[in-house]
């Protein structure tokens, strides 16, 4: 299981291997291929299509990610939120102007109460 989390390999063809930059792929054919020193892109939670099922049209979603390994990498899904955690907003402009991370939205959203 760790082995696929972590893995420096992947499964490409030609096609893929040009669109990741990964040199000496040749066919139409998919082939192991070991990815290069300094790649982030490692293991299952990495490959580009967990990455877009996982995700929303226009960002990336922790949220989501993390509900789909529980259900299908873990077999146990999370339980429901509680009915007063509100969602978070599309959009969150710092001070600055600028927009907000994911990340940043979610430390700044409201804690439910128990």
């Amino acid at each position: 299981m760790l082995e696929l989390l972590d893995a420096d390999w992947t499964f490409v063809n030609e096609r893929l291997a040009r669109h990741y930059g990964i040199p000496g792929v040749v066919g139409s054919g998919f082939r192991r291929v070991t990815y290069p020193p300094g790649e982030p892109r490692r293991g299952l939670l990495g490959h580009g299509s967990v990455l877009a099922l996982t995700s929303y049209a226009d960002r990336t979603s922790p949220v989501l990610r993390g509900k789909w390994a529980m259900e299908v990498l873990l077999g146990s899904p999370p339980p429901p939120p509680p009915p007063d955690v509100p969602d978070l907003e599309d959009t969150v402009v710092a001070e600055d102007g600028r927009l907000l991370s994911v990340r940043a939205r979610a430390r700044r959203a409201p804690r439910a109460t128990a």
